[in-house]
């Protein structure tokens, strides 16, 4: 539940009584507050450099002969494995398999 529902379920439990207009209006005043700070449509910093990062991943395995793994498309990035593979979980087209050691190593999907 987000916090937008849960102020609706609290504006709609208050709005029975008339004696709640104040605490109606307060909530309904933060719903819209909350809805604004949500739809900012300037991505962050962090949202830039990762869609940067993940553009460089696309490219190292697009040119990659084998399945490689996050570290070693952190080598060819030049950036940290942590980082590679928290990105590499939430793209799309990117393909996850194990090796016979157990080891993770990734692909694009064909």
């Amino acid at each position: 539940m987000t916090r937008i529902e849960a102020l609706d379920i609290a504006i709609n439990a208050l709005a029975v009584s008339e004696d709640n207009a104040e605490a109606v209006e307060k909530l309904t005043a933060l719903k819209a507050q909350i809805a604004k700070k949500r739809t900012t449509g300037k991505p962050s910093k962090k949202q830039l450099e990762s869609a940067e990062l993940k553009n460089k991943i696309h490219e190292v395995l697009a040119a990659a002969d084998e399945p490689m793994t996050a570290t070693a498309i952190g080598d060819a990035i030049g950036s940290k494995f942590q980082q590679v593979s928290g990105l590499i979980r939430n793209m799309e087209g990117v393909t996850k398999t194990y090796t016979e050691k157990g080891k993770a190593v990734y692909s694009l999907a064909e």
